[in-house]
Formats: C-alpha cells, sequence, structure tokens
C-alpha cells in the first residue's frame, strides 16, 4: 500500500510539470483591453529568487517579451513592476496581434519555476449598463471584430443576434460553458468574480452586408433579460483611402495655385485704378515691371490648371477603377456560394 501511495503521488506531481522542471499552476485568467490601449496582469507568485519574466505561448527562448532580475523593468511596451511578492506586467498600445495566451512565472530555485497562465483578449469596445448607450464600431472588409458585453447577472441562455431578434433567430447562442461557432460568428463565456459574467461575442472576414444593429445578451431574446446593443458600420478600406487620397488632393493643389493668379490680377487692377492718367506715371519702373510680368503670370495659372484637370481625371478613373473591380468580385463570391449551397 505504501508503494501504491508513493506512486500515486508521484504521477500526479508529474502530471503538473510542463515538461522543463517547473510546477505550473492550471489556473486561467482572462484580461482584457480596447485595441490601443493598456493592460495589466497580475502574477501572484508566492515568491522569487533569481528571475521574473513574462513570454507568449508557446514560451520558448524567442517567444520571452520581458525577463529581469530587479523589482521594475522596462522593455519596448512591456514593462514589470514587483511589490510585495505580487508583480505586475502592462502591455501599452494593444493591437489585435496582442490576443493570446502568456504566462508569468519567476524562478524560485536553480531548478524550479513557478508559472501562471493568462489569456489576455484585445477587444474593438466594451458594452456595459443600460441597452440605450449605444456604441458604434467602425470596420474595414476582411478584417474582425471582437466585442465585450459584460453583465451582472447569470442565466442559463446566452445569446448574440442581429437587428430585432425576432422568432429567436440567433447567429449563435450557447446554453454550456464552452464556446460556441456558426460559420463566421461566436460566442464565449467566462465568469469574473471581480466584474460579473462577460460575453466574448465576434464576427470574422467582414462585409459591407454586416453592417447592422447587433445584441448580446442572456436569457430570451423577447424577455425583459438584460442584453447589450451596438451598432457596426463596415466599410471598404481600400476604396476609402483612395477617397481620403483624392479629396486631400483636390483639396490643396487649386488652392494654393489659383489665388495666386487671382491676388496678381487684384494688385495688377489696384494699381491701373489708383494711378493717376499722366505721361509721368509711365516713366516709372514698377508699373513697367508690372505689365512685363503679367503674361508670365497667366502662363503660370494656365499650366497649374490644367495639371489639377489632369489630375481630376486621372484620381476619378482610378476610383471608378477599384470599385467596379470590387464590384465584380462581390457578385462572384455570391455566385461561388450559391454554387456551393
Amino acid at each position: 500500500m505504501k508503494v501504491c501511495h508513493t506512486l500515486i503521488c508521484f504521477f500526479f506531481l508529474f502530471s503538473l510539470q510542463d515538461g522543463n522542471t517547473g510546477l505550473v499552476s492550471a489556473q486561467l485568467s482572462v484580461y482584457s483591453g480596447i485595441e490601443g490601449e493598456n493592460v495589466t496582469v497580475q502574477c501572484s507568485l508566492s515568491w522569487y529568487e533569481t528571475r521574473m519574466f513574462f513570454c507568449k505561448e508557446p514560451c520558448e527562448q524567442e517567444d520571452i517579451l520581458i525577463e529581469t532580475t530587479d523589482a521594475t523593468a522596462q522593455r519596448g511596451r512591456y514593462s514589470i513592476d514587483y511589490k510585495d511578492g505580487v508583480f505586475f506586467v502592462t502591455i501599452t498600445q494593444l493591437t489585435k496581434s496582442d490576443s493570446g495566451r502568456y504566462r508569468c512565472g519567476a524562478d524560485t530555485s536553480l531548478t524550479r519555476t513557478s508559472y501562471k497562465y493568462i489569456e489576455i483578449i484585445v477587444v474593438d469596445a466594451m458594452l456595459d449598463g443600460d441597452p440605450s448607450a449605444e456604441k458604434t464600431i467602425d470596420a474595414r472588409t476582411g478584417g474582425n471584430i471582437v466585442v465585450q458585453c459584460n453583465f451582472t447577472q447569470y442565466r442559463y441562455k446566452k445569446y448574440f443576434c442581429k437587428e430585432e431578434c425576432e422568432g429567436g433567430d440567433n447567429l449563435v447562442e450557447m446554453t454550456s460553458k464552452s464556446d460556441q461557432e456558426n460559420g463566421r460568428y461566436r460566442i464565449r463565456y467566462t465568469h469574473r468574480f471581480s466584474t460579473g459574467y462577460v460575453l466574448y461575442v465576434s464576427i470574422k472576414q467582414l462585409t459591407k452586408s454586416d453592417s447592422g444593429w447587433y445584441r448580446c445578451g442572456l436569457g430570451i431574446t423577447s424577455s425583459r433579460d438584460r442584453y447589450q446593443r451596438f451598432r457596426l458600420i463596415v466599410t471598404d478600406g481600400l476604396l476609402c483611402v483612395c477617397l481620403f487620397l483624392f479629396t486631400a488632393l483636390t483639396t490643396s493643389t487649386p488652392s494654393s495655385s489659383v489665388p495666386s493668379a487671382s491676388s496678381t490680377t487684384t494688385n495688377q487692377s489696384e494699381s491701373s485704378t489708383t494711378t493717376p492718367a499722366s505721361p509721368k506715371t509711365t516713366k516709372h519702373p514698377e508699373t513697367t515691371k508690372a505689365l512685363t510680368t503679367s503674361p508670365k503670370t497667366t502662363k503660370q495659372s494656365e499650366s497649374t490648371t490644367a495639371t489639377g484637370v489632369i489630375l481630376y481625371v486621372f484620381l476619378t478613373l482610378v476610383v471608378l477603377v477599384i470599385v467596379s473591380s470590387l464590384s465584380v468580385l462581390v457578385f462572384c463570391r455570391k455566385r461561388i456560394c450559391k454554387a456551393k449551397s
């Protein structure tokens, strides 16, 4: 019996190891932050002796984002701050690529390392409060969005739907603790003891038809159970860039060339009207210079207006070609989807 107990304890301790030499905590802490902002995660470890580190899975040597033997350290967008047995890791200027699983660890001895597993979810918006506090999310075609919906109560059913959500026609729903996915739509549920219940809803490979109102909620859609609401506007990223460049060039080029010609003509008219008609005025060198340089200014204004017209035509043709090609691609994609269905 003693041998059996010894073997059981041995296998139990061996199962806690991660393949290296350190014991690892199986608990996963989930943190979230809005894209472009900062997030701080807490690594509560019993003690450390030599080194603290923060890495992204699979946490090989090249995956270590920051490590230090001091109480504070900073490396790029990552920083560590240790105090009273707890060290905090801060990531600034979050991007979508920061989403994933991490480990924060500390070397407790020469042969053992203590870990804590952490997951970071970078979202586009956090919804909290009354549904009337609506939020608008701007996105581009082909991209992905993730929205966090916060609740203070629990319901067995969770759902994600579009528009008025009538008839229970949900995009995706869940009644268990496991994540649910339906095509391009996904819903995830977590419980945080400090903030309450959290739903993460996401849409990938966005199209312009995805624009509209959405609802993430608990319970039944036809009841008075709590839900959050947001508006999604999906636009063509390439077309927006072309239109921005077009408006920027058209507003800057003519304004810098045309007023110069008008100012020269007004100066000439003012000089001609204010000077009296007498033979002596023709002998002044200033008026003769103005008269001789007026053809050059007119030629410059004509050349600038000509280049402006050419620029307008060229940019208009570029925008038309892009719009037509995108419409053809959307049409072909719909035809392929119909053929597959």
